[in-house]
């Protein structure tokens, strides 16, 4: 929950997939500054999410997730955290598509940690509540996977993504990936609806639709 105008920075990603056909909700969190810590931010998106399956009529559809940054790392939470798991949900989540996530802290700049530290408890905590533990000890079956991540992202995502991607092959967890050209960490995003800079959200969406194997 951002104050304005950065609370309606996803406003657009939700307007760029409904006009592709994609009944698109875009769920809130709370942030560290309100007190809230581990899992209760990803607890937050699942409640939101649980409320669309039990009370909207189109809620027998299948359901696709995409995660951007935090957004990322609180939507792997809710697939792979026990307590979060819902089995009027999760079953039907079909895949999820996780953007930027900083899915371990080995690689963080120190002057990043603070937040971490307020949301996931200090190092030794932290190290167990990561998405790359989380996908350790997960029982949960996971969705189809894909990860992205911006040309130009923040330096520490890319060995984050590139230990998950290896912890997800070695549990035998097949997964898309891929590079959205040209974009910095919050571009991908803010480029939707513009007519530039689309490019990786239409290859989502030709993802989604691609047959199951």
């Amino acid at each position: 929950m951002l104050p304005a105008p950065a609370g309606t920075i996803y406003h657009n990603l939700g307007s760029f997939f409904a006009t592709r056909g994609f009944i698109t909700v875009v769920p809130d969190y709370r942030l560290v500054d309100s007190g809230v810590q581990f899992p209760g931010a990803a607890q937050d998106v699942r409640d939101a999410m649980q409320w669309v399956v039990d009370n909207l009529s189109f809620s027998n559809s299948d359901i696709y997730v995409l995660g951007h940054s935090a957004g990322a790392m609180n939507m792997f939470t809710i697939l792979a955290l026990p307590e979060l798991y819902s089995p009027t949900l999760h079953p039907r989540i079909q895949g999820a598509i996780l953007l930027s996530g900083c899915y371990t802290f080995e690689d963080m700049p120190a002057d990043m940690k603070d937040s971490v530290r307020l949301y996931y408890g200090e190092d030794a905590e932290a190290k167990q509540r990561v998405p790359l533990a989380l996908l350790d000890s997960a029982s949960v079956p996971t969705p189809r996977l894909q990860l992205g991540i911006s040309e130009r992202d923040i330096p520490c995502l890319y060995p984050a993504m590139e230990k998950f991607g290896e912890a997800l092959k070695a549990r035998g967890i097949s997964y898309d990936e891929f590079v959205a050209k040209g974009h910095n960490h919050v571009s991908l995003v803010f480029a939707l609806g513009t007519g530039q800079g689309e490019e990786w959200a239409e290859d989502v969406i030709k993802w989604i639709h691609a047959p199951r194997a």
